[in-house]
This record gives C-alpha cells, structure tokens and sequence, in this order.
C-alpha cells in the first residue's frame, strides 16, 4: 500500500511539473519571438522567426539560470513585467499577419507553379492553405493592426480575407465568378502591400522597439 501511494504521488507530482511547464510556454512562446522581432527586426523575423525564439522558448528554463548567473543574482522573479506581456500581445498580432501571408503565399505559388498533383489533388491544398490563411486573418484584431499601420487591419479584413474566402468558394463549389473575384481583390491587396511594404515594416518594427 505505502509503495501504491508513493507511485501516486510521484505521478501527480510529474503531471504538476508538465502542466506547468505547459503553462509558462504560454508566455515564453510569444515573448522570445518578440525579443527576437526586436533585436533582428520585423523583416528577418517575418523569414526566420518562429523557429528559432520557439525553440528557445521551450528551454527557457536553461536561458533563464544563464541569465541568473550572469547578473549574479541569487534569485530572479518568474512573472513577465506589464510591458513585456503589452509588448507579447502587439507581437500576436503580428505573427497573426506573417502566418496568414505566408499561407497564401504558399497557396499561391502551388496554383500558379508547376506541380506534379492532379488537379484535383492541387485544388485540395490551394484550398487547405487559404483555409489555414482565412482562419488566422479572421481572428486577427481589426483595431490593434490598424494602430500598427492605418488602414492595415481593416484592409486585410476587406482584401485579404475576403478574397480567401471567395478562392475557397471558387474552389470548391466551381464558380468562376467568385474566383475571378478572389483574384481581383488579391491583386488589389498585394497592389496596396507592396505600395506600403517598406513604411508597414518601418511601422511594425518601431511597435517592437
């Protein structure tokens, strides 16, 4: 019996351990990707970033006694400063943008590229990124990106969104008319984009400073 019990709380003990650490991964995630954003800037973090801070943050605890060491400190208080977590939040919105242009780069180039997919089979992907595409810029935050860069927010909503909602349309129910429609609004926010390409990372980077 003793030994049951022992095994028990050594279990439930492993299982705190993890869901804490699960847990703080919901701060280190963001934080590390926006120390990176700031110190690389917006555009290298839009090719390069996710993978390395990601990375990094899920040793966090390494980084962490590194720099406890460093600055000679006995102890160092866990919690992410106010500004730190207001800082996190202005790089949600922007991972927001980088997956969702991503994503449709991704779908772009297999519709207009060569594959060796059926076409059938290419359609299937084209419409799995625009959906991956569509999701993330619906649930981006209007307001927050409009503050980043006028207009920016409300574009992508009208644009950008629209235009992988009507490819997806276009896709799967056969109607040229809303794909026609898809590309017409696609040109016109990559038209916009590209106009505002070099001030919106001006922009982004000046929020990570």
């Amino acid at each position: 019996m003793m030994r049951e019990a022992r095994g028990s709380y050594v279990q439930s003990g492993i299982a705190l351990i993890v869901n804490l650490y699960a847990i703080s991964l919901m701060v280190s995630i963001p934080y590390y990707n926006w120390q990176y954003a700031r110190e690389h800037s917006f555009s290298d973090w839009l090719i390069w970033g996710e993978f390395a801070p990601t990375a990094k943050a899920f040793a966090w605890p390494y980084f962490a006694m590194q720099r406890v060491k460093s600055r000679e400190m006995a102890r160092r208080p866990v919690p992410t400063p106010r500004e730190q977590i207001a800082d996190a939040n202005i790089l949600t919105a922007i991972r927001a943008v980088n997956r969702a242009i991503r994503a449709d780069v991704q779908g772009t180039h297999l519709m207009n590229g060569t594959s060796e997919l059926s076409t059938s089979e290419r359609s299937q992907r084209v419409v799995a990124y625009a959906q991956q595409s569509l999701q993330v810029a619906d649930g981006a935050d209007e307001e927050a990106l409009n503050k980043l860069y006028p207009e920016f927010g409300t574009r992508l909503k009208r644009d950008f969104a629209e235009a992988q909602r009507l490819r997806i349309l276009g896709l799967t129910n056969g109607t040229d008319s809303d794909f026609a429609r898809s590309q017409e609004l696609s040109a016109i926010w990559r038209n916009w984009y590209d106009t505002n390409q070099k001030q919106i990372e001006e922009a982004f980077n000046a929020a990570l400073q």
